[in-house]
């Protein structure tokens, strides 16, 4: 375009000259060569005007297109976006509906906090999955803590098949679970002391487990020597007041025995009877005085009239009666058995001062203080002197009432 604009000026300007020599005849030549040229710029002016509407045209088309691609691009990626966060506000919207489920009191099944956890182990959220199993325990500590001393007990029971000390074993690890979990619950502890002396026991070669059907004697199940480290775990049970535990142990001899000797035997009447004293120290007075008190006589025909044991069985009774309310009853009932006591155990004896303690309660009961204050005299000095400690109950029983008094 330039080119043509040039060779144009250089016509021009070759007319121009000739028309100057020719003088004003050329006049009219150098006003035609104008109008010419004038024409010319005009053509050569619109064919630049429609040369550059087509280049925008052209321009135009493909900026349209190119911004049609990049909306496309856009809307597809802000529909991404939009399916992203829909997606992650629905995850959430899960999450929260599984906490809910957890934390509602709808599930009585652990489907709600197995599907929350397992979210958020995919998530690695670690801490979460610690928060919601520290909930969920929570929530179903009532039923955790009950099963888990089901199994306690159940493994003792079962110590009394086959290898008992394996059966002791997860009984203790039980017990060690529950501690763990609960640990303002007194009786895992409690169950964990027991278990752990007769693990000692059994260690210091003494027997607390079934002798294995080979060293059995014909027609027994048990061997004497097979309750002495069940005995000696109960005895330690009562002296350190853990009686849900003793209550336990002694429910496991009453099994060994009936399987052994059989019901009513002497090894089994000593159970029943260790059975309704724990049930006594557990707050059931009344449960342990109508299973002890139709075993009386057999009691009595089994150890005889002045075996401990009979006297022993006298003072639980006598000490249920005044448990139940039965006052009147349990008194003459003490009373009767206290000189029998001081004739077979002698005066100073723990359970003979023990006796004296229940007259005292009861009297005081009776609004006899001054009676009271005399059978009551020297006792807690006496069990004292006896070795019994002051956690020991029945000291702590004779104190008390020595504060009444």
């Amino acid at each position: 375009m330039i080119a043509i604009l040039q060779g144009l000026l250089d016509w021009l300007q070759a007319v121009l000259a000739q028309a100057t020599a020719q003088g004003a005849t050329g006049e009219w030549a150098v006003a035609g060569v104008l109008l010419a040229f004038a024409g010319s710029l005009w053509g050569g002016f619109r064919g630049l005007r429609r040369l550059a509407g087509s280049r925008y045209m052209h321009d135009h088309s493909e900026a349209k297109a190119l911004r049609d691609k990049v909306a496309v691009r856009e809307f597809q990626l802000n529909e991404l976006e939009s399916q992203h966060k829909s997606a992650l506000e629905e995850k959430e919207r899960e999450r929260r509906r599984l906490a809910n489920l957890i934390e509602s009191e709808e599930p009585l099944h652990p489907d709600g906090f197995l599907r929350a956890e397992e979210m958020e182990g995919r998530d690695d959220n670690f801490e979460r999955q610690v928060a919601l199993a520290r909930r969920y325990i929570a929530r179903q500590g009532p039923a955790l803590q009950r099963a888990l001393r089901l199994l306690t007990d159940a493994s003792i029971h079962d110590a009394g098949s086959g290898d008992g000390v394996i059966g002791y074993a997860q009984a203790l690890n039980h017990a060690r679970a529950g501690a763990g979990l609960f640990a303002t619950d007194p009786d895992f502890r409690a169950d964990m002391a027991e278990l752990t002396d007769l693990a000692s026991l059994h260690a210091a070669g003494t027997p607390a487990r079934l002798r294995p059907q080979a060293d059995r004697d014909t027609n027994r199940d048990i061997g004497p020597e097979d309750l002495v480290a069940l005995q000696q775990a109960r005895e330690n049970a009562r002296t350190r007041g853990h009686y849900r535990t003793l209550l336990t142990l002694t429910r496991h001899g009453l099994r060994i025995t009936a399987r052994g000797t059989g019901k009513g035997g002497a090894d089994w009447l000593f159970w029943s009877m260790c059975e309704a004293e724990a049930l006594q120290l557990t707050g059931q007075p009344g449960v342990a005085l109508a299973q002890l008190r139709p075993l009386q006589d057999q009691i009595t025909k089994s150890f005889g009239p002045e075996g401990w044991q009979t006297l022993h069985a006298r003072y639980l009774i006598a000490s249920c009666l005044g448990d139940t309310g039965a006052a009147a009853e349990a008194l003459a009932a003490a009373q009767a058995l206290l000189p029998d006591q001081v004739r077979v155990l002698t005066a100073d004896h723990p359970n003979t001062l023990a006796t004296r303690t229940l007259i005292a309660s009861l009297l005081l009961e009776d609004g006899q203080a001054d009676a009271a204050r005399r059978m009551h005299a020297g006792v807690t000095d006496g069990l004292v002197a006896q070795g019994l400690s002051e956690e020991h109950r029945n000291v702590k029983r004779a104190r008390a009432l020595d504060a009444r008094l």
